[in-house]
């Protein structure tokens, strides 16, 4: 019998950041944040964030999975960097969660992932038939 104490398990309060990262100045901006899911291993978002960019060939989406906790601070769930050059507009991504350390996670916490679907829009693009 072990006499040490045990942490209290929960159900997570998740939420997800996103930010562009890996172009020019003005394409890298803060973080944008999504509404917290309360009490959920499979939280849904139906979050639209919109940044005009200068280079979106050089451009990364960065994604990030916290758990809300006001006690002892957000616990960190992964992360997850997209290239805009490798989305296809539409297609939904089934992305693994990398830790911390930007591996794996180990087998034993599971293979925590994220669904997303980008849509882009080309502000320059004329409309066909024009």
């Amino acid at each position: 019998m072990s006499t040490s104490p045990r942490r209290a398990q929960k159900t997570p309060d998740v939420y997800c950041r996103a930010r562009v990262a890996g172009g020019p100045p003005q394409d890298c901006r803060d973080w944008w944040k999504t509404k917290t899911v309360q009490n959920s291993v499979a939280p849904q978002w139906d979050a639209e964030f919109t940044q005009a960019l200068a280079a979106p060939e050089l451009c990364v989406v960065v994604l990030e999975c916290w758990d809300d906790d006001t006690v002892t601070g957000d616990d960190f769930l992964g992360t997850v960097a997209v290239p805009l050059s490798e989305v296809t507009s539409g297609k939904q991504l089934d992305l693994p969660l990398l830790a911390a350390t930007l591996a794996p996670w180990p087998r034993k916490h599971g293979a925590p992932s994220l669904q997303v679907t980008f849509d882009l829009v080309y502000a320059d693009a004329a409309p066909r038939g024009a």
